[in-house]
């Protein structure tokens, strides 16, 4: 059975609603708290002071940014596995991807000896 498009759409404009909501939530906590009114004019262009802009564009903005990416990388990794697999229930642990990602932090790069290429010799 089809959704009606109606319910689509709706639902597609609620969903954008909220994360606009969340994106400003996000950018208006931190150490420094900026009331939303500041956050709204500073993405907008409006008047506010310079230490507040500079805090939300050059920190604040560039880490929702990258976590938005960050989220696109990984649905788009999940939904190029169950494409592959042909299986909806695919996972990470299907490949050992979680395995090889877990085991990184374990091996240690030594790299005193490339650093000093004499120390190899003595």
């Amino acid at each position: 059975m089809k959704q009606p498009r109606r319910h689509t759409t709706l639902l597609f404009i609620t969903l954008g609603i909220i994360a606009v909501v969340l994106l400003l939530i996000d950018m208006a906590t931190g150490d420094t708290y900026i009331p939303i009114p500041k956050v709204w004019a500073v993405l907008t262009g409006g008047e506010c002071d310079e230490m507040t802009r500079n805090i939300l564009l050059s920190i604040r903005f560039i880490r929702v940014v990258v976590a938005g990416l960050i989220g696109i990388a990984l649905s788009v990794s999940g939904l190029q596995m169950q494409t592959v697999f042909q299986n909806p229930l695919a996972d990470p642990y299907l490949l050992g991807v979680s395995s090889g990602a877990g085991c990184s932090p374990c091996g240690r790069w030594d790299r005193s000896a490339t650093s000093q290429p004499d120390s190899c010799l003595s």
